[in-house]
């Protein structure tokens, strides 16, 4: 990490926004930051997409998602965002949230199993008048 022109290691959870990040292969990226400088960086983003494509980054695309790994080149970035701040950090903070609301699949799911126990309710009131019946004639 570069802060006031000094190279420092540190934590991840001491970098700050407006730190400047060297990245290599193999690196993880540790914050949301643009792209500074690079050479042929590719940026394996299937932690944030759930899609293993590798995504070349360049001044046409210097943006870069904390959780992503380096898979190929070298480069240097700015950190835009830590923490709760970054993508990663907004998409833990809505899959967390509980809206309540129920999601497509469960409203199926209620609905078949709403229409299971009323075939079975069936089914067994069916049984017992029978049952009853042969009970009562003695059949």
């Amino acid at each position: 990490m570069i802060r006031g022109g000094r190279r420092n290691k540190v934590s991840i959870y001491e970098i700050v926004v407006g730190d400047v990040i060297p990245l290599k292969i193999g690196d993880q990226v540790p914050a949301d930051g643009i792209l500074i400088s690079g050479h042929s960086l590719a940026i394996d983003a299937s932690s944030m997409t759930g899609k293993s494509k590798i995504v070349h980054k360049d001044h046409k695309s210097p943006f870069l998602m904390s959780g992503c790994k380096v898979a190929a080149g070298a480069g240097t970035m700015m950190v835009t965002g830590v923490g709760i701040n970054t993508e990663w950090g907004l998409l833990m903070a809505s899959i967390s949230e509980d809206t309540g609301e129920e999601t497509p699949l469960q409203v199926r799911l209620n609905g078949v199993a709403t229409f299971i126990g009323i075939v079975g309710l069936t089914v067994a009131l069916f049984v017992l008048i029978i049952l009853l019946i042969r009970f009562f004639t003695g059949t």
